[in-house]
């Protein structure tokens, strides 16, 4: 499965392997290669995810339903996240 920005789409589709009556093991194996996108993205699916954390509001939740430029950015090496 390749990383999706967006850390509960993944949480999601694991799920769904996890599902009720599944009877076997379930494995998910995440193969990530350093300074790559796929990399990138799950450092922002972390920043995301604490991002959620704190979040409290519905005005909150709406300001990470979206990639920003500064996200966009990061992603493919231009910046970093906390600058």
């Amino acid at each position: 499965m390749d990383p999706f920005w967006n850390p509960f789409v993944e949480e999601q589709a694991m799920g769904r392997a996890h599902r009720i009556g599944q009877t076997r093991e379930v494995f998910v194996h995440r193969v990530l290669i350093a300074g790559t996108v796929e990399n990138r993205i799950m450092e922002l699916q972390e920043s995301k995810k604490h991002l959620i954390e704190s979040a409290l509001d519905e005005r909150g939740m709406k300001s990470i339903s979206q990639l920003n430029r500064r996200e966009l950015g990061f992603l493919f090496g231009l910046n970093s996240l906390t600058g």
